[in-house]
């Protein structure tokens, strides 16, 4: 029977060892982060306004002059005028001036009817995209027209291509 009560005594003793070390490593304090450097002490001066660009450019009216009165509600607005074209050379405009913005997609270059599959197959069986460069438009969609992404167009993927021009 000693043998059995000096292993319980063991383990007992194991297990508590254990159990202290697991409280005091849960316990240890975890690092705080660096605290952040002080605010200057003077503060910075403001940044001025950049100088107005160089040209004919009116004086802004000074804050004491009365503004315009504004239209009264049976009047139609005034006309819109077509911009003038802008400054050479890319310059902004003056502040407060009517900026045109015009939007739209390019035209498309008439191609004419495209050439035959042996005219532009030098390989004979099928069209690279080298041999494409040889016809603009299918050069331009030569990846929607190869259909099994091989690389190269077939006779068939041509056809439907050109059938859909």
């Amino acid at each position: 029977m000693k043998i059995k009560t000096t292993t319980g005594l063991r383990a007992l003793a194991l297990a508590t060892s254990l159990l202290a070390a697991s409280v005091a490593i849960a316990q240890t304090d975890t690092p705080q982060p660096p605290v952040p450097p002080p605010p200057p002490t003077a503060p910075t001066p403001p940044v001025p306004p950049p100088p107005p660009p160089p040209g004919d450019t009116p004086a802004p009216p000074p804050s004491d002059a009365p503004l315009p009165p504004p239209p009264s509600p049976g009047t139609a607005p005034a006309p819109v005028t077509q911009a003038p074209p802008p400054p050479a050379g890319g310059a902004m405009p003056p502040p407060g001036a009517q900026v045109e913005v015009r939007n739209s997609q390019p035209q498309v270059a008439k191609m004419g009817t495209p050439p035959d599959f042996a005219t532009l197959a030098k390989s004979g069986k099928s069209i690279s995209e080298a041999d494409a460069a040889a016809y603009p438009a299918l050069a331009n969609d030569f990846q929607f027209a190869d259909k099994n992404r091989d690389g190269r167009i077939s006779k068939s993927e041509y056809e439907r291509w050109t059938q859909g021009k």
